[in-house]
């Protein structure tokens, strides 16, 4: 079996990466609700910059972004499917709150941006069940909601969010992994978990032991039953449970 690379990621490293394609939100910051993912590379840009240009680029996206959000809602019968939104949105706040760029205007639509992806995010209907399992729709409703307690301790939400949120994250946390083995959803699943953890300083998912074969299965991309077959990639692996209303 091949050597894993050794060499550290620096965000130099991740900005130099992210200049070899345009900065698409710049100088047209409005994607609709595309806007979090296309800003990505942005970030980055201004980590190493400090460019204000490119901060109010950032800001003026999200706002794009949040209006698109509230003017759909209705259309979609109380329902949104972006389900990137919560965490690209953290990781882009976070890094304009460190340079306190934001102003008390932006909070404002910020809480309420976050809050309500948060409360309407859903595989189906928010008003009628919530998703369990390990799987990228679970964690994606239970981890928007634990972003925004997060974010907000004092939401009148948390006392119904924070049960559902502690058991649906033990639905991958118990067994260190993910119920879902293809090339998409697994990644959707992984996305959700490891930018709530970051975001949310959850340090034992990189740090705890029992978390080091899922890694280095990852890093080898290796299926959880030993195979690197891309039939056994779209198998569900026997643990963990699947998803069922509450």
């Amino acid at each position: 079996m091949p050597a894993v690379p050794t060499t550290p990621v620096t965000a130099q490293d991740y900005y130099a990466y992210a200049q070899t394609y345009p900065e698409p939100i710049v100088p047209n910051p409005k994607h609709g609700i595309y806007g979090p993912r296309h800003a990505l590379s942005t970030p980055a840009a201004y980590h190493v910059t400090k460019d204000p240009a490119l901060a109010q680029a950032l800001l003026a996206c999200l706002r794009d972004y949040a209006d698109y959000i509230a003017e759909s809602l209705p259309k979609e019968g109380g329902v949104h499917y972006s389900w990137e939104g919560p965490y690209l949105i953290g990781m882009i706040l976070r890094e304009l709150r460190a340079d306190q760029v934001l102003i008390e205007q932006d909070e404002v639509w910020a809480r309420s941006t976050l809050v309500g992806l948060a409360e309407h995010l859903s595989s189906w209907s928010p008003t009628l069940n919530y998703t369990r399992g390990s799987q990228h729709r679970a964690q994606g409703e239970a981890c928007a909601r634990a972003l925004a307690m997060f974010y907000y301790p004092d939401l009148e939400q948390a006392e119904r969010w924070k049960p559902y949120c502690e058991t649906v994250w033990n639905d991958w946390w118990k067994y260190r992994d993910i119920g879902i083995n293809d090339t998409g959803y697994f990644y959707g699943a992984l996305q959700r978990v490891a930018l709530t953890a970051d975001l949310m300083d959850r340090e034992k998912v990189w740090n705890d032991p029992g978390m080091k074969p899922f890694w280095e299965r990852l890093m080898y991309e290796v299926a959880p039953d030993g195979s690197t077959s891309t039939t056994a990639r779209r198998r569900w692996p026997a643990i963990g449970p699947r998803t069922r209303p509450i």
